[in-house]
């Protein structure tokens, strides 16, 4: 596992890999979210800009597909450190407080939308990610929580987020994904993203 944040564009820097034992996988037990009915899409995609609360849905255009994915962040929760194996014992994630950010995609053939991590002043936060396995895009044990099972056209995730300044409040698309190292500045949500809080 390795922490993870993505550098402004115009930033040459590598992510240093961290070493950390896999995530702890939650017991066999009954999901902790059901699936929510987030109705049809609509005829246009959510705007740049729009600001949301924790549980509404935004409709973002995959540009791979074509079609809109509804895109819910469901909930911003603090995590028990202990939660996620070896966590508390890795020395570089030291300071460094977990939350588990819960997020919903449905379309008709679902591609879940990256949403990144935000702290009480709107600034992305960092995220957990591993070079294999990448936790951050939302490996359903990742935070140690139970999820459904993804189906087709639904799929419900979860990633690990970090922050030392304070705590993480939301969440923002703003076109770049959780496994790229720099922001795509040049995206049209980049200035004016979607925002959850």
């Amino acid at each position: 596992m390795r922490l993870h944040r993505l550098l402004p564009a115009a930033t040459v820097a590598l992510a240093a890999g961290l070493a950390l034992a896999a995530c702890s996988s939650p017991s066999e037990a009954e999901p902790e979210y059901d699936v929510i009915d987030v109705g049809s899409a609509p005829a246009e995609a959510t705007a740049p800009g729009t600001t949301l609360k924790i549980g509404e849905t935004a409709w973002i255009l995959d540009e791979d597909s074509g079609q809109l994915v509804g895109t819910t962040v469901r909930e911003v929760r603090e995590l028990d450190p202990d939660a996620i194996e070896g966590f508390a014992d890795n020395d570089d994630f030291a300071g460094y407080t977990p939350y588990a950010v819960v997020t919903q995609s449905d379309a008709d053939q679902v591609s879940p939308i990256d949403v990144l991590p935000i702290d009480e002043a709107g600034e992305t936060t960092s995220w957990m990610g591993s070079t294999i396995g990448n936790a951050a895009m939302g490996d359903a044990d990742a935070c140690g929580i139970a999820l459904p099972e993804s189906t087709s056209t639904v799929s419900l995730q979860c990633f690990v987020a970090l922050s030392k300044t304070g705590p993480v409040v939301g969440a923002v698309y703003n076109g770049s994904e959780r496994d790229d190292f720099f922001a795509d500045s040049d995206h049209p949500f980049a200035a004016t993203p979607i925002t959850w809080r």
